[in-house]
C-alpha cells in the first residue's frame, strides 16, 4: 500500500515550508539546500549527528546499513512521512540512531521540531567579551539558525550557539601554558572561573580580575595580558585554527578598559549586547562589549569529534545497535566504548528473546547512558533518576529542581517518549531488522511515499504459520510507534496495511492478527460535544474537548486528558493517568484498576472533582501523606490511585466509597497526616478515655445523611454527649433509644447504610473498650444480634 505524504515538516506537524530556522524544510531529489536527496547522497549520518559526511570509521553507510538497506535518510523519510513529528535537533540523531540517518545539519531541513524536544524554558544565554576588529563601530554577529558549536560550558559538548561575525573577534585567554581554544573557561566571559573559585557575572568582571595593580585597565603591566589573545573565527566553525589567534601586540592593541556602560539591545541575530566598553590601538580607541549568544544544547557534539579528533571504535562496539547523543550524551556507540556495563546491557538486549523483558532492558540502557543510574530518590513528583535523564540529553537543568502540576507531568511525558525512542532504534537495528528492510521509500513530487505492502504481507503470512506470536507483533509495532512519538501516522498507516494482507489468513488466525494490531497505543481525539468513549485495550492516549464525557479508557497503561466540561473518567486495568481537566469531575475506580495516578489540576474555585471508589469500602484502604502526593492504597497491593499535588495546588474534593461513606477535602487530609505523622493525633479515635479528638459534630452530620449544614446540625442529637455517656459504660434505656435514633437516621431505614455505620463506630470508637462496651452492645441490640 502506498501513501504520499507532505514533506514539508514544520514545528507542529503541520505544511511546514519553514522549519525553526526560517530554512527551506522541503525534500527533494537532487540533495539541494541540505536536504537528503533519493540516493542518499547528502545524508550520511556519523558518530557525532552533526557533519552529515563520514560515518565513525570514515565509511559510507549509504545502501548498505543494515537498519535501512534503501539509503535513504530515516530523519528526512520519517519527518516528512509523519508532518514534522521528527525534529530539527531531534531529527538528526534519530538518523543517527537508527544508523542511517542524516546528521543534524542536513537533518534540520527537512524535519521540523517537535514540543517534547524543546527544553520547556527558554534558551540559555552565554556571554564573551568581544571586540571590533574592523573599527566598523559595531560587532558583528551571526544567528543560532547558522550552526555554529563550540564548547561554551566546558561539559566536553559542542553546544550551537548565535556567534561573532569573522570581521570581529572574541578575548581568549591561553593561560596555564593552553596553545589551543578548548572552550568558553577561556572566553572572557560567565563561564569564567575568578580567583574566588566563583564564575564570572560577564565578561567584563572576568577581564577586571586580571588587572593586577588595579589601575582600570588590562595592559603590559598586568601579568595575563601576555597571554590574552584574540580568536577571529574566519570560517565561523566554532574551531580557533593557529592563523586565526593574534597577540594583542600584533593588533597593535595597547590596554583594554575594564570599566563599561550597562546597555541592552538585541540584534537582528538574536544577540544581546549588554556591556559597552573600549580598548586602546595606537591609531585609535575600538569598542569591546559582551555579546550574550543564545545556545541551543540539545544539537551538540563532542569536542574530540567537532575537532576531527576522535579515534575509530572497535568492531564489538560497531556490531551493535547506535544512539545519536545530543546535549550532553555522547553516541551510544562511543557510550559503550567508554562503558563496557552499558555495552553489556546493549549486548543482552541484542540476545533478549523476551518482548516484555527488552523494554525493561531499555530503561536500564537510558538511565547507565545518561549517568543517572546512581541518581536516588524523587525530584518533587518525578523519579529523579528520570529528571536526570533529560536533563543530561538537555544538556542543562530542568526549568524547576522538584517539578510538580503540569510541568511536571509534560516532562514525565516526555521521559517515556524518549524511552520509547530508544526501543525503537534499538529493535529495529536488531530484532526486526529484517522486517524493516522489508518497507520502501521513494520520493514523489517532491513528498516521500512509503509502500509498506512487502512488510505488512510478511507480517500475516508469518504471524498465520506460527512463526511469530502476537507477544513480538505487538512489539514490533510498539517500535513503529516509537519512532514518532506522539503521532501514530506511521503505525496506522501499517496497521491498515496488515489488516488488508490478513484477508488471505484463514478466519481464526485473521481475528487473532487483528486483536493484535488494533490492541491499542490508540490515540483518541473527542469530537466537539458530549462523547461516550470505550477505549478497550492497549496503551491509549485520550485527548477530551469542552463537552461532558464519559471516558472508559480500558485495559493497558493509558493517558487521559478530558479537556473541559464535567466529565466522568473510568480507570480500567492497568496503570493510567487521569486528568480531569476543568469543570466538575469524577474519577472511578474498581478493586481491579491498577496502579493509577490523577493530575486534577484546576483553578476554578468552584468546581467538585470526586473520586469515587467502587470496589473499596472505607475499612479496605490506607490514605496518606507522600511528599505533596495524596496516596490512597488498597490492602490488597493490588490497587493503589495517587492524587498529584493534592497537597500543593491539585487537590481532589472528596472521596466516595462503595459503601457510600465519603470524605470531604478536609477529613481526607487529616487521615493523611495521621497516616504519615507521628505525632499527629488520629482523627477517627472519635472517643478516648471519654474525650473524642475530632469534632463529632460535623464527621456524624456528615454521615447522616451526608448532611454538614447548620441547621440539619441543630436538628441532630448531641452526639457528643451521648458518646461520651456511652464510653463512661453507661446504657440506660435512654441511651439505648438515642442510639437507635442515631443509627436510623443515618441509614434512613437501609441495611447497607446501617451496616456502614456500624463499621463507621466498630473500626474507630477505639476508645470504648472493644467488644464488650455500651456502643457496641448498643448497637448489637439494635440490630437484633
Amino acid at each position: 500500500m502506498n501513501s504520499g505524504n507532505n514533506g514539508n515538516a514544520n514545528e507542529n506537524g503541520g505544511n511546514g515550508n519553514a522549519n525553526e530556522n526560517g530554512s527551506n524544510g522541503n525534500a527533494n531529489e537532487n540533495g539541494s539546500n541540505g536536504n537528503a536527496n533519493e540516493n542518499g547522497s547528502n545524508g550520511n549520518a556519523n558518530e557525532n549527528g552533526n557533519n552529515g559526511n563520514p560515518n565513525e570509521n570514515g565509511s559510507n553507510d549509504n545502501g548498505n546499513n543494515p537498519a535501512n538497506p534503501s539509503g535513504l535518510p530515516i530523519c528526512t523519510i520519517l519527518g516528512a512521512f509523519a508532518g514534522g513529528i521528527v525534529g530539527n535537533k531531534f531529527g538528526g540523531p534519530l538518523g543517527a540512531i537508527i544508523g542511517a540517518g542524516v546528521g543534524a545539519q542536513h537533518g534540520a531541513n527537512a524535519c521540523g521540531e517537535p514540543d517534547p524536544w524543546k527544553p520547556p524554558f527558554p534558551p540559555l544565554r552565554l556571554d564573551p567579551l568581544s571586540l571590533d576588529l574592523n573599527g566598523d563601530g559595531k560587532i558583528g554577529t551571526l544567528p543560532l539558525a547558522r550552526g555554529v558549536h563550540f564548547d561554551m560550558d566546558n561539559s566536553g559538548f559542542a553546544e550551537k550557539l548565535s556567534w561573532i561575525a569573522p570581521e570581529d573577534g572574541l578575548l581568549v585567554n591561553l593561560a596555564d601554558g593552553a596553545t589551543r581554544v578548548s572552550n568558553g573557561s577561556q572566553l572572557l566571559g560567565n563561564e569564567t572561573r575568578l580567583p574566588s573559585g566563583e564564575l564570572a557575572a560577564d565578561g567584563f568582571e572576568a577581564l577586571a580580575a586580571l588587572d593586577d595593580n588595579g589601575d582600570g585597565k588590562v595592559d603590559a603591566q598586568d601579568a595575563a595580558f601576555a597571554h590574552l589573545r584574540v580568536w577571529q573565527d574566519k570560517n565561523s566553525d566554532g574551531i580557533a585554527s593557529a592563523d586565526e589567534l593574534f597577540t594583542l601586540e600584533s593588533l597593535g592593541i595597547f590596554s583594554l578598559a575594564t570599566a563599561y556602560d550597562a546597555s541592552t539591545w538585541t540584534d537582528a541575530n538574536g544577540v544581546e549586547h549588554r556591556g559597552e566598553g573600549s580598548f586602546v590601538r595606537e591609531d585609535a580607541s575600538g569598542l569591546m562589549q559582551t555579546l550574550w549568544f543564545t545556545a541551543d544544547k540539545v544539537d551538540s557534539v563532542a569536542v574530540d569529534v567537532h575537532h576531527g579528533s576522535s579515534a575509530g571504535l572497535p568492531e564489538a562496539v560497531t556490531r551493535l545497535p547506535n544512539a545519536a547523543g545530543f546535549g550532553n550524551v555522547d553516541t551510544l556507540h562511543r557510550a559503550m566504548n567508554a562503558d563496557a556495563d552499558l555495552r553489556a546491557l546493549v549486548e543482552a538486549f541484542v540476545a533478549e528473546g523476551d518482548p516484555a523483558a527488552r523494554q525493561t532492558l531499555t530503561e536500564q540502557i537510558l538511565r547507565r547512558w545518561a549517568k543517572a543510574e546512581a541518581v536516588t530518590g524523587t525530584r518533587g513528583a518525578l523519579d529523579a533518576r528520570d529528571l536526570a535523564v533529560l536533563e543530561a540529553f538537555w544538556g542543562q537543568p530542568a526549568l524547576a529542581e522538584q517539578p510538580t502540576g503540569a510541568y511536571a507531568r509534560s516532562v514525565a511525558q516526555v521521559y517515556e517518549d524518549l524511552k520509547s525512542l530508544l526501543h525503537a532504534q534499538l529493535s529495529l537495528q536488531s530484532h526486526y531488522r529484517e522486517w524493516y528492510a522489508l518497507a520502501q521509500f521513494r520520493v514523489q513530487h517532491g513528498a516521500w511515499e512509503i509502500n509498506d505492502t512487502a512488510l505488512a504481507d510478511a507480517i500475516a503470512q508469518r504471524f498465520g504459520a506460527g512463526s511469530v506470536n502476537a507477544a513480538t507483533v505487538g512489539d514490533f509495532l510498539d517500535a513503529v510507534q516509537g519512532l514518532t512519538p506522539g503521532n501514530a501516522a506511521l503505525l496506522q498507516h501499517l496497521t491498515v496495511s496488515v489488516r488488508q494482507a490478513s484477508a488471505q489468513l484463514p478466519q481464526e488466525s485473521r481475528s487473532a492478527l487483528h486483536e493484535v494490531i488494533h490492541r491499542g497505543d490508540d490515540r483518541i481525539v473527542l469530537t466537539d460535544g458530549e462523547d461516550f468513549v470505550n477505549a478497550g485495550a492497549g496503551n491509549d492516549r485520550i485527548e477530551g474537548n469542552a463537552g461532558s464525557n464519559v471516558i472508559m479508557d480500558g485495559a493497558g497503561n493509558d493517558t487521559v486528558h478530558a479537556g473541559a466540561g464535567d466529565d466522568v473518567l473510568v480507570s480500567g486495568s492497568g496503570n493510567d493517568s487521569l486528568d480531569g481537566g476543568s469543570g466538575n469531575d469524577v474519577y472511578r475506580f474498581d478493586r481491579h484498576s491498577g496502579h493509577d495516578t490523577v493530575h486534577n489540576v484546576d483553578n476554578d474555585p468552584g468546581r467538585h472533582d470526586e473520586i469515587h471508589l467502587t470496589g473499596h469500602d472505607m475499612t479496605e484502604v490506607d490514605i496518606s501523606r507522600v511528599n505533596n502526593d495524596l496516596v490512597i492504597r488498597g490492602h490488597d497491593g493490588e490497587s493503589s490511585v495517587t492524587v498529584r499535588d493534592h497537597f500543593n495546588g491539585a487537590p481532589i474534593d472528596a472521596v466516595r466509597f462503595s459503601d457510600d461513606i465519603v470524605f470531604d477535602r478536609a477529613f481526607l487530609d487529616k487521615v493523611a497526616r495521621a497516616n504519615s505523622d507521628p505525632d499527629y493525633p488520629d482523627p477517627t479515635d472519635w472517643v478516648e478515655n471519654g474525650g473524642g479528638q475530632y469534632d463529632l459534630d460535623a464527621l456524624l452530620n456528615r454521615l447522616a445523611n451526608g448532611s454538614t449544614d447548620a441547621e440539619s446540625r441543630d436538628k441532630q442529637p448531641d452526639w457528643r454527649k451521648l458518646l461520651d455517656r456511652l464510653s463512661h459504660g453507661t446504657d440506660s434505656p435512654r441511651d439505648i433509644d438515642e442510639v437507635d435514633g442515631l443509627i436510623a437516621q443515618m441509614g434512613n431505614g437501609t441495611a447497607g447504610k446501617r451496616d456502614a455505620a456500624q463499621h463507621h463506630y466498630e473500626h474507630h470508637a477505639h476508645g470504648t473498650g472493644g467488644t464488650h462496651d455500651p456502643l457496641d452492645r448498643l448497637i448489637d441490640t439494635w440490630a437484633g444480634i
